[in-house]
């Protein structure tokens, strides 16, 4: 009797995808999907189909599962057969990506959240507002998270992405960095892979904030002798009596930075 050998493999895409809260991932919706995408420490459906029937008696067969501390990611499948009288052994490599993500819905993973209502907003919405400006005319920026999109020229002004999908494909399609982009636009692209992932997610904007300009790594306040608060560092060189100096070129805010400059 010779190892068992693998006729076909199948994970149910489809099936799997509505009690895994992963039915709005594109890839998932195609029309014959073949990959699928499951929440690790939880029961998914799948069938492993043998030329011949298993006889318990020689066949060795052992089942896998997905526990909630298993690494995320996307995983190939093998499959691997033999003989309890024999070392001699058969491997399939199943052709098809299983990707295994976070899942927030399990209270034994770490990304577990106890009111699970909230995991429609940090977890399934795909677009939303990121709130810039200053505190006195904020505005909310829509944002395209796209975190279930399966597609993802020089470079963009920060203000122009309305998105994080155009940015996740460029860089996907150059391995190069993606510039420009300032504190929402990184914080937009994160959120968007944290939600792919499965980990709850959302941006929290500070709308009053100091640039750390004298380089010391702290927000400094400033009094007179008299413990009147000043509005300026006086040491700063840039500035005479609480006014800009003319004296020097003005220059970009601190946070508007090209990829390529730091790395």
């Amino acid at each position: 009797m010779e190892p068992l050998l693998v006729d076909v493999v199948h994970f149910y895409p489809k099936e799997n995808a509505q009690p895994h809260n992963t039915v709005k991932y594109e890839i998932v919706n195609d029309e014959d999907p073949t990959v699928a995408i499951v929440r690790r420490g939880q029961p998914f459906n799948g069938v492993v189909r043998f030329t011949r029937p298993i006889d318990e008696n020689e066949d060795v067969v052992q089942l896998v599962s997905t526990p909630v501390t298993l690494p995320v990611g996307c995983w190939a499948l093998r499959v691997v057969t033999r003989l309890k009288s024999s070392p001699a052994r058969e491997i399939y490599d199943f052709e098809q990506d299983l990707y295994i993500l976070f899942n927030p819905w399990n209270p034994d993973d770490q990304t577990y959240m106890e009111d699970c209502t909230l995991l429609q907003e940090y977890v399934q919405n795909d677009v939303g507002k990121v709130w810039v400006g200053p505190i006195k005319t904020t505005r909310g920026k829509p944002w395209v998270y796209g975190q279930f999109d399966a597609e993802y020229e020089d470079g963009t002004a920060p203000s122009d992405w309305t998105g994080s999908v155009e940015i996740l494909s460029q860089y996907l399609q150059t391995q190069q960095e993606v510039p420009y982009g300032q504190c929402w636009v990184f914080a937009g692209v994160v959120t968007t892979v944290c939600r792919a992932l499965g980990i709850p997610s959302r941006v929290v904007s500070n709308l009053v904030s100091a640039h750390d300009a004298n380089s010391s790594l702290t927000v400094d306040k400033y009094y007179t002798e008299t413990m009147e608060e000043l509005d300026y560092d006086p040491n700063n060189p840039a500035m005479v009596a609480g006014k800009p100096s003319t004296r020097l070129l003005k220059k970009p805010p601190q946070d508007y930075i090209s990829a390529d400059q730091h790395h």
